[in-house]
């Protein structure tokens, strides 16, 4: 799951192999097609002195890739549940490791948080260490569970994200025990909640579930959410910086 995507693009991208070209040729391989008509000159009759012979046959042209950078979306629980400073801890931690290991692969990182009576965006995806060390300062914890609100702006994140970076794959990472009790359109917390799931897992983002309850066979709010979001599903003591960042990169 977390590893950048290699895409092919015309003209962009390292050299990586000669291909035969498909129609008019473009960006050709000069090495594989002068490879390819040396192995022919005898036959061609080509003397001593005389130039190369090249057909039309025996052109190349170049297969190029690049990397395609990813987007990766903490959507974190900040309310006043059990445990929520040392979960905002290793998610801050988490985050800034993988800044440090985002510079080759392109990748940039950014932070949802809900807690009171709504979610905020406090850090706009970024591959600089520096801006989020500035955002992750002070992140506001306590009161209430706006888990719907939550999921909507982390949805809402990564279809800009998308727009702005076309071919860009996204991974949300969610860290919550699943519970909610502040409504996102004035009807019951966890349907919102649901509905929203649903809308994630028809947009095909990958998202990995870290869920913080204590007993997860207690109320299981989060396994049922990481299922219908078709998520990977993981629980609290998972919740490490170290072990995190290995498992996404």
């Amino acid at each position: 799951m977390g590893r950048s995507v290699k895409a092919p693009i015309p003209f962009e991208g390292a050299y990586v192999r000669s291909v035969l070209p498909r129609g008019k040729p473009k960006d050709i391989a000069l090495d594989a097609t002068l490879r390819t008509a040396v192995l022919f000159q005898e036959r061609r009759g080509k003397g001593r002195d005389q130039p190369l012979i090249v057909r039309p046959g025996d052109i190349r042209v170049k297969w190029r890739q690049r990397k395609v950078g990813r987007c990766v979306l903490f959507v974190v629980d900040a309310s006043g549940s059990m445990g929520v400073q040392a979960q905002m801890r290793e998610t801050k931690a988490a985050i800034l490791s993988l800044l440090h290991r985002a510079y080759q692969n392109r990748d940039r990182v950014g932070l949802v948080v809900f807690q009171g009576i709504r979610a905020r965006l406090v850090l706009p995806p970024t591959g600089s260490v520096d801006l989020a060390r500035r955002y992750l300062r002070v992140i506001p914890t306590g009161g209430k569970t706006p888990l719907a609100s939550g999921l909507a702006l982390g949805l809402a994140t990564i279809k800009m994200e998308r727009l702005k970076h076309p071919g860009e794959r996204a991974l949300m990472i969610i860290v919550s025990d699943g519970r909610a009790n502040v409504a996102l359109n004035g009807e019951d917390p966890l349907d919102d909640a649901v509905m929203v799931a649903k809308r994630i897992w028809r947009s095909g983002v990958d998202v990995l579930f870290l869920d913080t309850e204590v007993d997860p066979c207690a109320f299981g709010y989060g396994w049922d959410l990481a299922r219908i979001m078709k998520a990977t599903y993981l629980s609290l003591e998972q919740l490490d910086a170290r072990r995190l960042v290995s498992l996404i990169t």
